[in-house]
C-alpha cells in the first residue's frame, strides 16, 4: 500500500474516475470549491450511522465506485470467487511469493527461464553419475596392422582358446548358442556392431559410452533432439553460449537455476502479470517517476491524501458533482452516500450477498491478509505476470517446467561437447548416410597414421578381416586374445554350452499376458516358471502384480516343481493400505495361503521368495488362486516377473 506516491504520478493523470468517491477533503479544494461547501450542512457528516441501516441494506448499487477500501474488508475474506480473472497482475504478487506449489505442472516454458542458469548441481544424481563416466574407452590388443583380412578361422585356435574373458560380452547370438546357454548378463554392451546389424538394429543403448566424441561429429551434428534434457552444465558452456533459443522447452528445472540466477533482463517483456504479484509487493521505489498514467490506475485506486492540496478544481468532478455542489443542502432519494454515514457505520450486516464487485474495491485494498487460503487460483492471475523477483528460490521444479520448453534454439553453437551428450545417446539412426565425412572419419579414411595406440578395440576389427594364412594352426591360444576380441562371427555355432558360462546368473521371465483365476483351487502361472536340475540349489523370487474382483476378495499363491531335498520360501500379500500377511518358513509345495480381503481392485503387489534343492530335474512355476469362486476373482497381470539364480 501507498507504493505510488505524488512523484510516480504523471501530470493529469489521476482522473475523476481514479479519485475514490467522497475522499477529498476541503484542503483538496480550491477556495471556489470550498466557497461552495461552505453552504453545505443539512445533512451532517455521520448523521447516519449503522443502527439507521436494515440489515442487508448496502447492495451494489449502494456502494459508490472504491467505496471498499482496505480496511473494510474482513482478513481472508476474498476467496477465489471474489478474484475476477486476471485480476492478479505481476505489481500485486510480492518478490519470492510464487514458490513451487503455487506453479502449476509445466507452467515454466523455455522462455521463462534464464539462459546458462542450468549447473551440474541441478542435475539429479543419475545424470551426474552418467556424466562422471563419460570419456572412457576400453584398450584393445590387436590392431588391424597386425592381422591379415579372414586370418583368423576356426582351425587357427587352439583347443579351449577362447574362454569366457576373451568372448565379447554380447557377441554370442542365438546361432552360436546352445538352447537357453546365453542369459541377459552374458552380452557384452555394444558387442554387436554396426556391420552385424540389420537396419536399425542398433539402438541408443548399443553404442560404446564417450565413443562419439566431438571430432566424430560433423558441424551442426547434433541438434537438440540429440542431446539428452538437463545434460549440460555450466562449466562445459562459454559465456553466453546458451541463448534463450538454444534450450529445450521443459529442460531447465528448479534445480538447474542457480539461486538469483535469473534477473530482471532475463524476464520477457511484459511476463510478470497481475497474478503473479503478492499484496504489497510493488514499493514506490520499483515504479519509475511518472510512470504512473491514467491507464495504470485502477478505478478508485487515488484516495484523498493522494492528492496534492487545492489541485482539484470545478472542472475535475463530473457534470453530475457539479450539480450536486449546486444543490447543496437538499437530500433527494438516494443523496445518502459515504460522506453520509458514520464511521464503521456499515458492518458485514449491512452489506447484502454479493454487493461487493469489482469496482467497489479501492486499487491495493486487498492485501494478503484479505485473501483467503489458495484463494488466488490459476485464472486469477495474468498471463505473464509472474517475473524471476516473484519466484522463491528453487520455486521451479522440474514437472513445472512444460515438456521440451528447452530446445535447439536455447543451445549455443558448439556448446554441446562430448561430456554433455548422454552416454550411447547418438545412435546409428541419429547419424544420416555418409554423414561423417574423411575429415570426421569417412568409411575407409582412418588409416594406420590417424589412430593413437590402442584406438582399436576388438570391437573395432571387422569380421574376416584377419586371413588364416598370416596366423599359424593353433597359434592362437588363451593367452593371445585380448579381452572381448571374440565377437559373435568368431564362435561356432552351438559351441558355447551350458559349462562355458559362469554360473550363478540371475535370470528373469516376464510374464507376456494376462493369466486370471475365478476359483479357490490354485492353477499355474503359464509363463512364470524356470528348469531346475537335480542336486542344484536355486534361488528364487517372484513379484506378482495383480488385480481382484472386489476389495472385499483376498488371493492366493505359492509354487509347484519337481521332488526335493530342501524346500524353503514366503508369501507377502497385502491385506490393506498399511497391512500386509505374511506367510514365513513354507516347506512344502502348494502351501495352504490364503489372504482375506486386497487393498485395491486394480493393481496389487504380491511376493514369493524361496531357495530350492530338487531331488529330481524338472520345472518350478508360480501358482495362485482366488480366496472365492468369482468371475475374474484373480487376474496375474502381464509384467510379473519371476528372478532365478
Amino acid at each position: 500500500n501507498a507504493a505510488v506516491d505524488t512523484a510516480k504520478l504523471a501530470a493529469d493523470s489521476v482522473t475523476g474516475a481514479k479519485i475514490l468517491n467522497a475522499t477529498i477533503d476541503t484542503a483538496k479544494l480550491n477556495a471556489t470549491i470550498q466557497a461552495q461547501l461552505a453552504l453545505a450542512g443539512t445533512v451532517a457528516a455521520g448523521y447516519i450511522d449503522s443502527s439507521q441501516l436494515a440489515i442487508g441494506s448496502v447492495d451494489t448499487n449502494r456502494l459508490a465506485v472504491d467505496a471498499v477500501v482496505n480496511s473494510k474488508i474482513l482478513t481472508g475474506a476474498v476467496d477465489t470467487r471474489a478474484l475476477a480473472s486476471d485480476a492478479v497482475t505481476t505489481v500485486k504478487i510480492l518478490n519470492a511469493a510464487v514458490d513451487t506449489f503455487k506453479l502449476a505442472a509445466d507452467s515454466v516454458t523455455g522462455a521463462k527461464i534464464l539462459n546458462a542458469t542450468i549447473d551440474t548441481a541441478k542435475l539429479n544424481a543419475t545424470i551426474q553419475t552418467q556424466l562422471s563416466l563419460a570419456g572412457t574407452v576400453p584398450a584393445g590388443y590387436i590392431d588391424s596392422s597386425k592381422l591379415a583380412i579372414g586370418s583368423v578361422d576356426t582351425n587357427r585356435l587352439a583347443v579351449d582358446a577362447v574362454v569366457n574373458s576373451s568372448i565379447l560380452t554380447g557377441a554370442v547370438d542365438t546361432r552360436a548358442l546352445a538352447a537357453d546357454a546365453v542369459t541377459t548378463v552374458k552380452i557384452l554392451t555394444a558387442a554387436v556392431n554396426t556391420a552385424k546389424l540389420a537396419t536399425d538394429a542398433v539402438t541408443t543403448a548399443k553404442i560404446l559410452n564417450a565413443a562419439v566424441d566431438t571430432f566424430k561429429l560433423a558441424t551442426d551434428s547434433v541438434t537438440g533432439a540429440k542431446i539428452l534434457n538437463a545434460t549440460i552444465d555450466t562449466s562445459k558452456l562459454a559465456a553466453d553460449a546458451v541463448t534463450a533459443v538454444k534450450i529445450i522447452g521443459g529442460a531447465v528445472e528448479t534445480a538447474k537455476l542457480a539461486s538469483d540466477s535469473v534477473t530482471t533482463s532475463k524476464i520477457l517483456t511484459g511476463a510478470v502479470n497481475t497474478d503473479k504479484l503478492a499484496a504489497d509487493s510493488v514499493t514506490s521505489a520499483k515504479i519509475l517517476t511518472g510512470a504512473v498514467n491514467t491507464d495504470k490506475l485502477a478505478a478508485g485506486s487515488v484516495t484523498g491524501t493522494k492528492i496534492l492540496d487545492l489541485t482539484i478544481d470545478t472542472a475535475k468532478l463530473n457534470t453530475t458533482i457539479q450539480a450536486q455542489l449546486q444543490n447543496i443542502g437538499t437530500v433527494p432519494p438516494g443523496s445518502v452516500d459515504t460522506i453520509k454515514l458514520g464511521t464503521d457505520a456499515v458492518d458485514t450486516t449491512k452489506i447484502r450477498t454479493d454487493a461487493v464487485t469489482t469496482v467497489k474495491i479501492i486499487n491495493s485494498a486487498v492485501d494478503t491478509a484479505k485473501l483467503a487460503t489458495d484463494a488466488v487460483s490459476t485464472v486469477k492471475i495474468l498471463n505473464a505476470a509472474v517475473d524471476t523477483a516473484k519466484l522463491a528460490t528453487d520455486a521451479v521444479t522440474g514437472p513445472k517446467i512444460l515438456s521440451g520448453a528447452v530446445d535447439t534454439n536455447k543451445i549455443a553453437n558448439d556448446a554441446v561437447t562430448n561430456a554433455k551428450i548422454l552416454n550411447g545417446a547418438v545412435d546409428t539412426n541419429k547419424i544420416a548416410n555418409d554423414a561423417v565425412g574423411t575429415a570426421e572419419i569417412l568409411n575407409g579414411a582412418v588409416n594406420t597414421n590417424k589412430l593413437a595406440t590402442d584406438s582399436v578395440t576388438a570391437a573395432k576389427i571387422l569380421n574376416g578381416t584377419i586371413d588364416s594364412s598370416k596366423i599359424a594352426i593353433g597359434a592362437i591360444d588363451t593367452n593371445r586374445i585380448a579381452v572381448d576380441a571374440v565377437a559373435t562371427a568368431e564362435i561356432l555355432n552351438g559351441a558355447v554350452t551350458g559349462e562355458k558360462l559362469a554360473a550363478n546368473l540371475r535370470r528373469t521371465v516376464v510374464l507376456a499376458s494376462n493369466v486370471t483365476s475365478a476359483v479357490t483351487a490354485y492353477a499355474d502361472v503359464t509363463g512364470l516358471s524356470f528348469p531346475v536340475t537335480s542336486g542344484t540349489t536355486y534361488r528364487f523370487k517372484a513379484t506378482l502384480l495383480y488385480s481382484v474382483a472386489a476389495v472385499g476378495n483376498g488371493s492366493r499363491w505359492s509354487v509347484n516343481g519337481p521332488a526335493v531335498t530342501n524346500l524353503a520360501y514366503q508369501v507377502r500379500i497385502p491385506l490393506s493400505s498399511t497391512a500386509t500377511s505374511f506367510f514365513n518358513s513354507l516347506n512344502a509345495y502348494n502351501g495352504v495361503v490364503t489372504n482375506t480381503a486386497s487393498p485395491n481392485a486394480t493393481s496389487n503387489v504380491a511376493t514369493i521368495e524361496g531357495i530350492v534343492t530338487p531331488s529330481a530335474s524338472g520345472t518350478v512355476i508360480v501358482r495362485f488362486g482366488s480366496e472365492a469362486a468369482l468371475a475374474n476373482g484373480v487376474i496375474v497381470r502381464a509384467g510379473s516377473t519371476l528372478e532365478w539364480w
